[in-house]
């Protein structure tokens, strides 16, 4: 839960939250979803008993009988992780000091073995790779997508101030609370004050 909101804070600030970081943060949630796929299809071809089934310690948490190989909840981790590092490092290391505690949890638990907390990590992180070839394309129809989002507000304003009569302020903490959805403040030159002045540069004189 808290790496996930590490994702957010990092698509949402600036450092990260340009089409390129946003991309790489993308392709993590793919990345983990892949991970996730592979644990399920991992899990009908082999079985291995999860360590309160063949030892004698009680698990501290709810857990299925199911297969031990590998841990989804490290292959999450593991591909949030490798994206948070690319897209904005110290995010990344957050992430993985997270996941660190939270593999000694699953073990501490006796739901996990460490090997298993090991395979997951890696195999999320080797997902994310895989997608890493990707961030160019994806990065520019991100890109398109918010250039896009931006004429329709842009629109949506000056439409507005049309049926108005008149270019009010009052139009701008409306235009800022329209984008602020898409998260368009990646950087000083693009911020809401700027994107605000374009379409509603105040009262006529």
């Amino acid at each position: 839960m808290l790496i996930a909101v590490l994702v957010v804070v990092a698509w949402s600030t600036p450092g990260s939250n340009s089409p390129i970081g946003r991309s790489e943060l993308l392709l993590g949630v793919l990345a983990a979803v892949g991970a996730l796929l592979l644990n399920l299809a991992l899990g009908h071809l082999y079985y291995r008993a999860r360590p309160f089934l063949v030892l004698d310690v009680r698990p501290l948490l709810p857990e299925a009988v199911d297969s031990s190989v590998f841990s989804d909840h490290l292959a999450v981790a593991g591909a949030v992780f490798a994206a948070l590092f690319v897209a904005r490092r110290t995010l990344g290391w957050s992430a993985l000091g997270l996941g660190v505690l939270l593999a000694i949890g699953r073990v501490g638990a006796g739901v996990q073995y460490p090997s298993d907390c090991l395979v997951g990590a890696a195999v999320g992180t080797a997902c994310f790779l895989v997608l890493l070839p990707l961030r160019s394309p994806s990065s520019r129809a991100i890109a398109a997508a918010v250039a896009s989002h931006e004429a329709i507000c842009g629109c949506i304003v000056k439409v507005q101030a049309s049926v108005l009569g008149r270019r009010s302020d009052a139009l701008t903490p409306l235009y800022v609370l329209r984008c602020s959805a898409a998260g368009w403040s990646s950087g000083p030159d693009r911020g809401f004050h700027r994107l605000a002045l374009r379409f509603n540069p105040g009262p006529r004189r």
